[in-house]
């Protein structure tokens, strides 16, 4: 009876597993020890249905040499996804450490936490399990959000800002920082740019979306749609003063406009005959321009270079008190029947107008004229029955009668049938 003791002693202890004994053992030959009792595993975090977001460890290890360390590794597995953190371990001079380390859950649902320990090599010595819990995430999961800053309706050149909000905390947290990439803008965006400037874009529909996924599968996407309209060209009027006056009366030409976009408008004044520069202000003064018709073009262009030109006439007569000399310079004022004329115009328009005549007269001369048989040819070729009845009265006039008992006669002038 006692052998058979013996025997199943030595059968239980080839069944027993070597773990443990050879993690403590290993533990221990290096020249550490760990206090299993004193491991103390608490859930803490603020309650969000009853559950936890975070699982705190703390543990004393003793060393026999105060010049050690240790390398401890807390991992963390939900689902397929595994995290881990590490850190580095030193010893006080008494030999003793005391450790804390918390973990944080990055995703809801069940957390499978183990401790391992590991020399400075990165050997492992022990696994600690510290068991399964049921956790909230404890930091805020990875979130993107488009926001538009501009006005209900947008035209090319308005304020316009588009802004990029951006968190994740537990990529960082586990070292599984992620990427963000944004599409829909007419310009390379760049992860540093959160701020986009949209009052330079063209004018268009536009669909931005971006997204954001970290190492641990976690993904996010915002999407932000608006319209920039084409800003329509600058709408003004011209108002002139002074058109027709004398010389050295009140005269001035002035922009008008109702255009919200006023500021920014660039205005550039043409004179014809050019008088020289006239600035890029609303009003110019003509008073003293000398007397003449002057073709006044403004220009006005807005801040998206889009421009609209309108011109008008000015009139300027001499000052009734001119010289002679400043007379002699100067159009002449038409003053109807009583204007002076010269001779010579006339001279001119008869002898054009009998040049003419003569041209005429010779080219009547050289064209022969049509017989009458040409003529009662041409005439058959003109006139079409259509299918009438026709006949020749006792004068030569040409009939047809219509199906409905009308008549109609040839007109040989004019080429047409016409009702009797």
């Amino acid at each position: 009876m006692r052998d058979y003791k013996v025997i199943f002693l030595v059968l239980l202890l080839l069944f027993i597993p070597p773990s443990a004994a050879e993690e403590s053992d290993a533990l221990t030959e290096a020249g550490f020890e760990i206090c299993d009792a004193c491991i103390e595993v608490t859930t803490l975090g603020a309650e969000q249905f009853g559950r936890n977001d975070r699982v705190l460890i703390i543990l004393h290890i003793t060393s026999q040499g105060s010049d050690s360390s240790l390398i401890l590794n807390l991992r963390g597995t939900q689902g397929y996804m595994t995290v881990d953190e590490q850190r580095v371990e030193l010893f006080s001079d008494d030999g003793i450490a005391n450790v804390n380390m918390t973990y944080d859950s990055w995703q809801e649902g069940e957390h499978s936490i183990q401790l391992e320990i590991t020399d400075i090599t990165g050997k492992s010595l022990r696994i600690i399990e510290i068991g399964t819990f049921d956790l909230m995430p404890a930091l805020k999961t990875p979130s993107v959000s488009l926001q538009l800053s501009a006005s209900g309706w947008l035209e090319t050149g308005d304020d316009c800002l588009v802004t990029r909000l951006f968190a994740d905390e537990t990529g960082p947290r586990w070292g599984a920082d992620g990427t963000r990439s944004i599409s829909g803008a007419p310009f390379k965006v760049l992860d540093s740019d959160q701020v986009l400037d949209c009052s330079i874009w063209p004018a268009g529909g536009y669909e931005l979306m971006e997204t954001y996924q970290n190492s641990l599968g976690q993904t996010t996407t915002s999407w932000l749609n608006f319209t920039i309209h084409n800003r329509p060209p600058p709408e003004f009027a011209l108002a002139v003063q002074g058109d027709g006056f004398e010389v050295g009366k009140v005269c001035s030409v002035r922009m008008s406009t109702n255009d919200a976009a006023e500021d920014g408008f660039l205005l550039e004044w043409q004179i014809s005959p050019e008088l020289g520069s006239m600035g890029t202000g609303e009003m110019i003064t003509c008073a003293d321009w000398p007397a003449g018709v002057y073709k006044i073009l403004l220009k006005v262009t807005n801040s998206e270079g889009i421009s609209t030109t309108k011109g008008l006439n000015l009139v300027r007569i001499p000052a009734s008190d001119a010289s002679d000399e400043e007379l002699a310079t100067q159009p002449v004022q038409s003053v109807g029947s009583e204007t002076e004329t010269q001779s010579v115009g006339w001279y001119g328009i008869g002898g054009l107008s009998l040049l003419v005549a003569i041209i005429v007269f010779l080219m009547l001369v050289k064209q022969p004229l049509p017989n009458n048989d040409e003529i009662d040819l041409n005439q058959s070729m003109l006139m079409d029955a259509e299918g009438l009845a026709t006949h020749v009265d006792e004068k030569g006039v040409i009939w047809r009668q219509q199906p409905d008992g009308g008549v109609d006669w040839w007109d040989e002038g004019t080429g047409m049938w016409q009702r009797w």
